[in-house]
């Protein structure tokens, strides 16, 4: 499992990539992009 702050990490990313999935998962080697998604709407 990933920590909070891991997660938080990939969300803010995700969130300055302009929403892109695959550009966050390739800098980050992690998450899936339906748990990336996932994490997004929590």
């Amino acid at each position: 499992m990933y920590s909070y702050e891991e997660r938080m990490k990939a969300v803010e990313l995700y969130i300055k990539y302009e929403h892109s999935l695959a550009s966050t998962i390739q800098k980050l080697g992690y998450p899936s992009s339906k748990a990336l998604y996932k994490w997004f709407k929590e």
